[in-house]
């Protein structure tokens, strides 16, 4: 072959590679392994109960992770332990040391000290499944078929919540300290880069409210996309009074940082000035393409009270007001650019078996609504990166897991839905009570 028929042929290869999708599909696949699925997040959400890769939903709604794939219609613990029962197991020690078994039983630290997970979050990240037991951060491996810790904690202080995003964990800790006669909450908030083996000494402060004149009072969760990580926590100033009784009439201060991962700026989101008022405070912020999305709340107000929301654009920090029409009661998710109200909170504790779901665009025109069967409390999660919402309806000892698909609700207007059963999974609750042997410590 001569110069010349070489140059053609790498051309005419070059030409085959370009209209295949292979690149656009890798950067897809990319984002997706290393990006935290911030459309699962509402505005009520505590925990991650679901996580998605390629291939499905993973599920932890009782302690056990099970894998949920369309494809092979196949609903079962993630977990490639020869002989192994999993949550069918009778004996509960032996269901202990199943892949699929990350959560409901005790660990310990290097001081001795027992530590108690009772912590549900879940975070799919380059092809691992990541959970907190304690002080520890484990991951599982997709397949199931191995456990290993990746980062464990010095002192016995269990990690609250996490967040994994683009190369980097986020873990928050709580603890309490005494100044003389009082007693005071701490927060910590550190950033860590990912590796198999992570040392905290490694780790970057965030925060770190310890011998500060602020009181740690609680921690509203992580949330990321694209170039940003936020983080709420509330506070009250060590000169103010505690109210015991009635602790919501506490003067709080109730911060929300936007953390820019790229330049290392933390800044604090402050919203208008004419909704500055003795109550009122960011409940929450949800991520959508070109916006971030802000829920203001009144503590001194009821649930049903209207109170603004506002689109806020990440290039040149813009507020728009996006609906004040909305209850301040109300669930609301995001989803590729679409904001979807719900009331399941309200409509579940006024007894009614249907929530209502109504889906908007950018500019609050209703796109679709629907009803949707109330199946748990925890129904708050939204629709992930592949357009799936998973339901969960705790009956007796064991859960019924449901999907709803984006796609098919859009095109509703008022319509009563049934979501697609896809499988059953056992309540592991009764870990709690299980004794666990001597040499369960020592690994």
């Amino acid at each position: 072959m001569n110069i010349k028929q070489l140059m053609v042929s790498i051309l005419c290869l070059s030409i085959i590679f370009s209209f295949s999708g292979c690149g656009s599909e890798k950067k897809k696949e990319s984002k997706l392994e290393t990006d935290y699925q911030t459309s699962y997040t509402s505005n009520t959400t505590s925990w991650r109960n679901v996580q998605t890769d390629e291939n499905g939903q993973y599920v932890n709604f009782s302690g056990f992770l099970y894998c949920y794939n369309e494809k092979n219609n196949t609903f079962a613990p993630v977990c490639e332990k020869v002989n192994c029962l999993h949550d069918k197991d009778p004996d509960k020690l032996k269901q202990i040391e199943c892949n699929a078994n990350i959560g409901h039983h005790t660990i310990v630290g290097d001081d001795n000290q027992s530590v108690w997970n009772d912590c549900g979050m879940i975070q799919y990240y380059e092809g691992y499944i990541y959970y907190v037991q304690g002080n520890r951060v484990y991951r599982l491996k997709k397949d199931g078929s191995k456990t290993d810790c990746v980062l464990k904690l010095k002192e016995s202080i269990s990690i609250s919540f996490f967040l994994i995003h683009r190369g980097y964990l986020y873990y928050e800790m709580e603890t309490n300290y005494t100044r003389g006669q009082e007693v005071y909450g701490n927060i910590q908030i550190y950033k860590l880069e990912i590796a198999d083996h992570m040392n905290e000494k490694d780790a970057e402060c965030l925060l770190d409210l310890k011998d500060t004149n602020q009181d740690f009072l609680g921690f509203g969760g992580f949330n990321a996309s694209g170039d940003y990580v936020t983080y709420e926590y509330q506070v009250r100033d060590k000169t103010e009074k505690m109210e015991e009784d009635d602790w919501w009439k506490t003067k709080s201060y109730d911060p929300t940082i936007l953390y820019n991962i790229k330049t290392g700026k933390k800044e604090e989101i402050t919203f208008p000035k004419k909704d500055q008022t003795p109550g009122v405070g960011i409940q929450t912020v949800l991520f959508l393409d070109k916006y971030y999305l802000v829920k203001l709340y009144d503590n001194t107000k009821d649930v049903d009270e209207k109170m603004p929301t506002y689109l806020v654009d990440y290039k040149t920090g813009k507020w728009h007001l996006w609906k004040d029409t909305l209850p301040q009661g109300t669930v609301l998710l995001t989803y590729k650019d679409y904001i979807i109200e719900n009331n399941v909170d309200r409509a579940y504790h006024k007894k009614k078996k249907y929530a209502d779901y109504t889906i908007y665009s950018l500019e609050g025109k209703k796109v679709a609504n629907y009803k949707c069967p109330i199946k748990g409390e925890a129904d708050h999660e939204g629709f992930g990166p592949d357009g799936i919402q998973i339901l969960q309806e705790h009956k007796g000892h064991k859960y019924n897991v449901y999907e709803v698909k984006f796609q098919d609700v859009l095109k509703l207007h008022g319509e009563k839905i049934t979501p697609k059963r896809i499988g059953t999974m056992g309540d592991n609750t009764e870990m709690y009570d299980v004794m666990l042997p001597d040499e369960y410590w020592n690994k």
